[in-house]
């Protein structure tokens, strides 16, 4: 194989040869073969077939007057032995022979002589070709031996990337080039190769110019073998892809400033959907806080000043007398009344009493004869015993409920629900709100959270540290998840009792007597007064009940305590056969009290008082030991007679002789 490493420049080919060389050439043939047969015109002959072949070739592939001095030489000596067998006197057709041997094997030197040209010729234009394209390569271009492993030829590119001279690389192995933190992964590499285990190689790494910058090279090498397989050497293409790298670099880099700056956003987001969070918890507290600041004004002033009135207006009728005009008066009552009613429903819708005294669960059923009054059938399905929630927590899941139900009375196109609640000691409150209404398109979910105030009860749920989920499809209803957990740093307040509640909604008859309660005869009061004592946190109130019962002969108020630990107290030491208990009172509450009033003195009776006489405290009034529960407007008309039933174990008055209440238990 010709050594293509060479740095020395082809010769260049001619065309057919005219010199001084050629023409010595042709006449030393003539001269040889007018000596040899004294025949010129077959000297001429043998020169011509010597040529055509030259010539034919001549037109593909040029040759120089080497060939034409080789072939002449050749060829004299060619017909020097035809003629040395075919001396004179031979036989003709020996010597005919024998000039026929002559003119084929001047044939075969020249068609041989000519091939031997045209490949040197190929062989040349193919190295020169190899030569161009190595020397002009866009990219760098090296070669390394397989033996030595040092550069054995480099073209210019390759010398601009790394800043040495052609001689210098030649001196120098690729490694010396590599940066010294790229040669510990690059070394087996070129090892492999190098032992010929490996026909490729390709890489990114780093070299080291002759000034000592860096620039960032591709390498893709490839083995050259010899004929019999071994490594021979490697050729290798340096591409530099510096501009690359470091554009790579820039954009990491403001990928990384993006992200940074994103990272930021999304904590300066977070942290302001954290403060809004915290406001909208305050906002709602406030809220809740504010209804029910706004329902205690309502029950405690306004609602007992209408008591009173009605009270006032009560003993006024009973001191008319006959044939005195009654319609005025009874006209102020039914105002009172109205009054009265619209006061408490008022104060229902800000904050049910309900769900102060007696958690989330009894409000849930409260609220559910609410709906059905309002025509939705809720079917409340409500644990036993109260989750332990404070009291802002229990606000905003009753109002959260009390939204999902009203949404369901608007938009449902149905007139039945549920309401469930769950929780246990490990695991969180959960409220669901069902229906099996039109329901609504999960694909315009946003939509409707927007239209049917969904929002506001997850931003809820969340200041919670709650979560809320809806789930509805068309034609197959919705239902609404309130899920809350349960930290243990929330519980009922102290007058939140565990009470008992049924699924089933009873009327709310009137209560009996505790059976085993000791109880003043007839006999024993015959010629006696009844001892009352007033509890109420109200003057005025206190102040009607009383001159309503002074107006009795048999009845004596010995005392007035404006809260249940006053009333405990006088309890003991003024030992009363009647206690008038209000239910909503500071300090400690009517149930209370009434709880360690009987429990302290089991002859006591108590009889309840509350504007809002429903059916929870009801319960829970008999619960604690009181024999009925009346509302303070009808005091006038039945709290003598139930007093009196009271003591002489009668029956108490019918509930529907009361007042009718405006909302049920």
């Amino acid at each position: 194989m010709t050594d293509i490493q060479s740095q020395s420049p082809p010769q260049q080919p001619v065309g057919i040869p005219r010199g001084p060389v050629a023409y010595a050439g042709l006449a030393a043939i003539f001269a040889v073969v007018g000596w040899l047969d004294f025949n010129l015109p077959l000297g001429l002959a043998l020169w011509l077939l010597y040529l055509v072949p030259i010539w034919l070739s001549s037109r593909v592939v040029p040759f120089d007057h080497r060939l034409v001095f080789a072939g002449a030489v050749t060829t004299m000596g060619l017909v020097a032995t035809s003629f040395f067998f075919s001396p004179a006197g031979a036989p003709t057709w020996i010597s005919g022979v024998n000039r026929g041997i002559g003119i084929l094997l001047v044939w075969i030197v020249a068609l041989l002589l000519v091939r031997a040209r045209r490949n040197e010729a190929a062989l040349l234009g193919s190295e020169e070709q190899f030569r161009a394209n190595f020397e002009m390569a866009a990219v760098g271009q090296a070669q390394v031996d397989a033996n030595t492993g040092l550069f054995i030829r480099v073209n210019d590119r390759f010398c601009a990337i790394t800043g040495y001279e052609r001689d210098a690389l030649l001196q120098m192995r690729p490694r010396d080039l590599t940066h010294p933190d790229d040669r510990p992964a690059e070394d087996p590499e070129i090892e492999r190769i190098l032992r010929g285990e490996s026909e490729e190689f390709h890489n990114e790494k780093r070299y080291v110019t002759k000034q000592g910058t860096i620039r960032w090279v591709r390498v893709s090498a490839r083995l050259i073998r010899d004929q019999a397989q071994r490594p021979l050497r490697t050729i290798a293409a340096v591409e530099d892809i510096t501009e690359r790298k470091e554009a790579e670099t820039a954009l990491l880099n403001l990928t990384g400033e993006l992200e940074r700056r994103v990272a930021e956003r999304t904590r300066d987001l977070a942290d302001s959907q954290e403060r809004l969070r915290a406001l909208t918890t305050e906002l709602n507290v406030a809220e809740q806080r504010e209804r029910r600041r706004l329902a205690a004004e309502l029950h405690d002033y306004l609602a007992q000043m209408l008591v009173v009135g009605r009270l006032k207006l009560s003993q006024a009728l009973q001191k008319l007398g006959p044939g005195a005009p009654r319609e005025p008066i009874q006209e102020a009552d039914e105002i009172f009344d109205r009054s009265l009613t619209y006061t408490r429903s008022l104060v229902a819708q800000l904050v049910p009493p309900v769900l102060e005294q007696f958690g989330l669960s009894a409000a849930l059923l409260w609220l559910g004869e609410e709906m059905r009054r309002r025509g939705l059938t809720v079917e409340v399905d409500v644990p036993r015993e109260a989750p332990p929630l404070s009291i802002d927590q229990a606000a905003l899941l009753y109002q959260s409920t009390r939204e999902l139900l009203m949404n369901v009375m608007k938009h449902s196109q149905t007139t039945q629900a549920a309401v469930t609640v769950t929780f246990g000691d490990e695991q969180p409150l959960v409220v669901t709100v069902t229906d099996r209404g039109a329901g609504f398109d999960p694909a315009v979910a946003q939509v409707a959270r927007d239209k049917f105030g969904l929002f506001s009860i997850r931003e809820r749920m969340q200041a919670l540290g709650g979560s809320f989920a809806v789930e509805s499809a068309e034609g197959q209803g919705t239902m609404a998840t309130l899920t809350l957990p349960l930290r243990g740093e929330a519980a009922l307040s102290g007058k939140a009792l565990s009470v008992e509640l049924e699924n089933e909604v009873r009327d709310a008859g009137t209560l009996t007597a505790v059976p085993q309660r000791p109880t003043l005869s007839g006999s024993k009061l015959r010629g006696a007064k009844i001892r009352v004592l007033l509890v109420d946190d109200h003057a005025m109130v206190r102040e009607g009940l009383k001159s309503v019962l002074s107006g009795y002969p048999d009845i004596e108020v010995v005392g007035e305590a404006g809260n249940g630990e006053e009333g405990i107290e006088l309890a003991r030491r003024l030992s009363p056969h009647i206690v008038v208990m209000d239910v909503n009172m500071p300090t400690v509450d009517g149930i209370e009290a009434t709880r360690r009033m009987t429990q302290e003195h089991p002859s006591i009776i108590v009889i309840g008082l509350s504007v809002n006489a429903s059916k929870q405290v009801k319960e829970a009034m008999r619960d604690a030991g009181a024999v009925t529960l009346l509302t303070k407007e009808s005091a006038a008309e039945f709290l003598y007679q139930a007093i009196k039933t009271a003591v002489a174990k009668s029956d108490f008055p019918r509930e529907s002789e009361q007042e009718t209440l405006p909302f049920g238990g």
